[in-house]
């Protein structure tokens, strides 16, 4: 989900959404946001939305960039632009629990890696590569690097989050200080 929040409406827009739905929603919508939830459709990656000459949106081809750098370089520069705009999104919210609990939520998904951990080493060691299927091989190593890819984003959207966002929007209430004590222990 890619969305640009230098138009003020679509900055309204999202800001209304977030604070009138339920709060698992709202908070699935900031995972999606982020990058952390899978993304169900998407657009080509060389189709973008731009605003539209009588308003509205225009799905325009965009150039591809031939040299693999500039790709990456797009690539990643898009991400941090869209944490930026999430944000900015946050920081807005001020007045609702939403940016502590979305917080909270992904401090406690970075604290259960440590049992995680503690799997994928046994994993490691139960691995019997020889009775395994070429195939097997090949899914089992994907999935490590699909979870180790996911666990990055994570921590590069808790760091935006800690680096861009007031303690008092992410902690604002005394419960959500003591949930953030009590998941640290």
């Amino acid at each position: 989900m890619y969305f640009v929040l230098h138009s003020a409406p679509c900055q309204e827009i999202l800001l209304w959404y977030l604070s009138h739905i339920e709060a698992s929603v709202a908070l699935s919508a900031l995972r999606q946001l982020s990058g952390l939830q899978g993304q169900e459709t998407t657009v080509a990656a060389d189709l973008h939305f731009t605003p539209g000459s009588d308003g509205g949106a225009r799905l325009s081809l965009q150039e591809s960039c031939s040299d693999e750098d500039d790709a990456l370089y797009e690539k990643v520069s898009g991400e941090q632009w869209r944490l930026e705009c999430l944000m900015q999104l946050l920081a807005e919210l001020k007045d609702y629990d939403l940016p502590g609990d979305f917080f909270l939520e992904l401090l406690q998904e970075l604290t259960s890696w440590a049992s995680a951990e503690d799997e994928e080493e046994e994993d490691k060691e139960e691995l019997d590569v020889s009775a395994m299927t070429l195939l097997e091989v090949e899914q089992r190593l994907l999935g490590r690097a699909a979870r180790r890819s996911q666990r990055l984003a994570l921590l590069q959207v808790l760091a935006v989050m800690v680096e861009s966002v007031q303690p008092t929007v992410l902690l604002r209430q005394s419960t959500q200080v003591n949930g953030e004590i009590c998941s640290q222990q």
